[in-house]
């Protein structure tokens, strides 16, 4: 498979939280969350909108044209070679983690060989604002490779829009730290990108996505039938959405 075709890939999961963009920049998982409710079951309250006006507290820093995003527990920042041996880790230690939500064709391709391609390419990318990939650790265990949060298939032009995919590692679920990195990197999609809207999607069953997308604030636009082969079957997806109410329509600035 050609680097072109895996980094065009979508993919989703949330075992791992679902969503969220593995390979290349654009290739990665994403997990979305709404439950098999329906679309009528799954429109948001004013009061699930609000809560994405409970921002966490996050500070965004470029150096050398790459993004980093710090919380009060985590840090997110684009790769280096030097993590490569840390999130080969992360995949086979979560693999099982993962597969419900993970094409197995793209499982194979986390080994330490793939990923030297596949970094650079990251980099690149986050520095052409074609893509961001974030790695998640935490503060207490900043080498350690704990999670991914991606924007991928960064549209400019009159679509301003991109595609959220995440993921955590098993032992972590269930704390708050998905939830938190996802919604430092909204904001930044939205003050720093100034992105107007934010597409995710995720299989009917995996109801942990579904409730972390509802919980800042997406909206199910409808379901995408036979989205990607999962495990020997074709899985549907829901896409759901977010739009930045306070679009400027300036573009990305890189913050000092």
């Amino acid at each position: 498979m050609q680097l072109s075709q895996v980094l065009g890939k979508r993919m989703a999961w949330h075992g791992f939280c679902k969503s969220l963009e593995v390979l290349p920049p654009t290739a990665p998982l994403s997990l979305g969350s709404w439950g098999p409710g329906g679309r009528n079951g799954n429109v948001l309250s004013k009061e699930s909108k609000a809560n994405l006006v409970k921002a966490v507290d996050s500070k965004v820093e470029w150096k050398g044209g790459l993004p980093s995003i710090t919380t009060e527990r985590i840090h997110l920042r684009i790769s280096e070679r030097s993590d490569i041996d840390s999130e080969v880790a992360f995949y086979r230690e979560n693999q099982s983690h993962l597969g419900p939500w993970f094409p197995e064709t793209s499982l194979a391709q986390m080994n330490r060989a793939k990923m030297e391609q596949f970094v650079p390419e990251f980099r690149k990318r986050a520095m052409h604002d074609q893509g961001y990939r974030f790695q998640l650790s935490l503060r207490t265990t900043p080498k350690i490779y704990s999670g991914v949060v991606s924007l991928s298939r960064i549209q400019r032009g009159p679509e301003q829009s991109c595609i959220l995919g995440y993921g955590i590692a098993k032992m972590l679920e269930g704390q708050g730290y998905m939830s938190e990195a996802v919604r430092a990197v909204i904001q930044f999609a939205f003050d720093d990108l100034d992105l107007h809207r934010i597409e995710a999607g995720y299989a009917p069953n995996n109801m942990r996505s579904a409730g972390l997308l509802k919980s800042c604030g997406f909206e199910v636009e409808g379901l995408q039938k036979g989205l990607l082969l999962i495990n020997g079957m074709w899985v549907d997806h829901w896409v759901a959405s977010l739009l930045n109410p306070n679009w400027l329509g300036r573009g990305r600035i890189q913050r000092r």
